[in-house]
């Protein structure tokens, strides 16, 4: 039967249900961005508010196209939440979605409605633009007219300090002081950090969770097990009650970690698994090569500069590793090396520099960085379009030489701004090591960077 609010009403399959009454929730969130990830990770934690709660579901609203409105319009916003992990499969209806919109002026209206009291954002590294703020702003400017009540707004980006970077961003596009004022009086950013490795769904998916239900659904979401959500305990008025959240006075920490331990080691077997044949994560962990360097990277070069303890550090990774090796997840590195020119600085140039300023030469973090240099050349040469949005610029330094193509990296503004004139030196010489390899001769070449060394 197709998935839909009176299919569900006579379903008797092994999908769980909501445990609540759908005619009972009204809208207390907006969020902006309605893709796998928060339809995997906050609207499900949402889904459980609600049994507690009905004034908290969702109204979504998506900035840029109309597939995920489209897909889930018959459906009356329902969907499949299913979790895949090496003991098999489980599945769950999630009902907290009450509607979706496409577009600005929908976003504003949504955020500007006296109900919202949270407004969350998963709209990835590189929307976080003037046009965002100002969209934000002018809804702001008519909660303010109107008087409404606090609003938090509350960004679940993989972004440092990324309460912090909406914040400054809004401010910056204020034009009128009673909106400055209703800021500073009723408006919060609280940080947040938020895990969930969500691949993108496939056919495959949709078919077996046909089979295992006895629902169609347009567009289920397939993810793990794990589930983390930290956040900043700096809300304007009442907040959700979250199951699982941890509430914490700083989320800087976490964040950190989880930048630096989970989408670092993401990102680098997401540079060299294709370069060594691999299509997924689980299949490039699996690499004894590829294992090694990540695993020497992140033990020698990331957790000894990481302000959580070292004991919490060491069982985190080896849960990431737990999760990386999940061979039923089938998460792509293509789609993990997406929008990496967004992503690249914070995940290894940050810890990189750490590591160098406590004196080491962290050599995995240096490849790495050299391996998304060779990413984009060899994706350019295979006559493939970057999945980035500084495509343009990137393809054409990948006809460049590795040299020149670094120096404009480096140039400020840029991804790889940071580096100092010796750490651009080490990419470049271990940019040198990847060029052009392949095979056999490639992977005795890594495994120069994979064997443990002194700190």
């Amino acid at each position: 039967m197709k998935l839909c609010e009176t299919a569900l009403a006579a379903y008797n399959g092994p999908a769980l249900r909501p445990g609540y009454n759908r005619a009972d929730v009204r809208p207390g969130i907006v969020h902006l961005g309605i893709g796998a990830f928060h339809r995997a990770h906050q609207a499900a934690y949402v889904d459980g508010a609600l049994e507690k709660d009905p004034r908290w579901g969702i109204r979504a609203v998506s900035l840029r196209r109309p597939d995920t409105r489209d897909a889930l319009t018959s459906q009356d916003w329902l969907y499949t939440l299913a979790e895949r992990g090496a003991g098999g499969i489980s599945s769950r209806v999630i009902g907290a979605v009450l509607s979706i919109e496409v577009g600005s002026e929908a976003a504003i209206a949504a955020i500007a409605d006296p109900a919202t009291r949270l407004l969350t954002l998963t709209v990835t590294e590189k929307g976080y633009t003037a046009d965002l703020a100002t969209m934000i702003v002018t809804a702001l400017e008519q909660r303010a007219n109107s008087h409404a009540a606090p609003l938090t707004i509350l960004s679940c980006d993989n972004l440092s300090a990324n309460g912090q970077a909406l914040e400054a961003l809004v401010r910056a596009a204020i034009r009128d002081r009673q909106v400055e004022h209703y800021i500073d009086h009723a408006v919060r950013f609280p940080s947040s950090m938020v895990d969930r490795i969500t691949p993108a769904t496939t056919e495959a998916d949709r078919a077996e969770l046909a089979a295992l239900t006895g629902l169609h659904d347009a567009w289920p979401v397939v993810t793990e097990p794990f589930t983390q959500w930290v956040v900043e305990d700096k809300f304007a008025g009442d907040r959700p009650p979250f199951s699982g959240v941890e509430w914490v006075a700083d989320v800087a920490p976490y964040e950190e970690a989880k930048l630096r331990l989970l989408n670092g080691a993401h990102t680098t077997l997401a540079m060299l698994g294709p370069m060594l044949g691999h299509r997924f994560v689980d299949e490039a962990v699996a690499d004894p090569v590829l294992r090694r360097l990540i695993d020497r990277t992140a033990r020698e070069e990331v957790i000894p500069h990481l302000s959580l303890g070292r004991s919490f550090l060491e069982t985190y990774w080896k849960t990431l590793l737990e999760r990386f090796e999940n061979p039923a997840l089938h998460h792509a590195l293509a789609q993990i090396a997406s929008d990496t020119s967004q992503k690249v600085s914070q995940r290894l140039v940050a810890p990189l520099i750490e590591a160098r300023r406590a004196g080491q030469s962290a050599p995995g973090l240096v490849l790495a960085i050299a391996a998304w240099l060779e990413h984009i050349r060899r994706e350019t040469r295979a006559g493939c379009v970057l999945r980035d949005p500084m495509v343009d610029w990137l393809s054409d330094l990948a006809r460049r030489s590795p040299e020149a193509a670094l120096r404009a990296l480096n140039a400020p503004k840029k991804p790889l701004s940071d580096l100092t004139p010796d750490l651009v030196k080490d990419v470049l010489a271990a940019h040198r090591i990847l060029d052009r390899q392949e095979g056999a001769a490639l992977v005795e070449r890594l495994k120069l960077y994979a064997e443990p060394r002194d700190a």
